[in-house]
């Protein structure tokens, strides 16, 4: 198990160096890339996100999610750090926007994504109900 862990980190490694670490996602027929997230792009994408629903996985929260549009927008944040692109990934279905979201948190450990996730529920309930 080891083992497989240095040559997965190995990978990783080498596929930043020569700038393969990125992941392509098709909506409406079109293809975007997703770099690696930074965190402006996790907060923002995060920030569309806060309304989750119950789930097990990544995938059945983002279903959960009673906005299309936020989904869309979240999306264009991992594209491209800002929702410009949200009208136009609107176009796509919801299981091309939920892949393309699920690809680029992928990108990072979930267990962090659910820990942000977690504190920026915390962080709204502390602002909307002030002592």
């Amino acid at each position: 198990m080891e083992e497989s862990n240095k040559k997965d980190g190995a990978m990783m490694i080498a596929s930043a160096i020569i700038g393969l670490d990125y992941k392509t996602v098709i909506v409406n027929d079109k293809s975007y890339i997703i770099e690696p997230p930074t965190i402006a792009k996790i907060a923002g994408a995060s920030y569309w996100l806060c309304d989750y629903g119950e789930g097990t996985t990544l995938r059945d929260i983002l279903k959960c999610l009673s906005k299309a549009e936020n989904l869309a927008k979240a999306l264009s944040w991992l594209i491209q750090e800002n929702d410009e692109l949200s009208e136009e990934l609107a176009k796509g279905s919801l299981t091309e926007i939920v892949d393309g979201i699920e690809a680029g948190f992928s990108m990072i450990e979930a267990t962090n994504f659910m820990r942000l996730s977690a504190l920026q529920k915390s962080a709204r309930l502390l602002v909307a109900k002030p002592k």
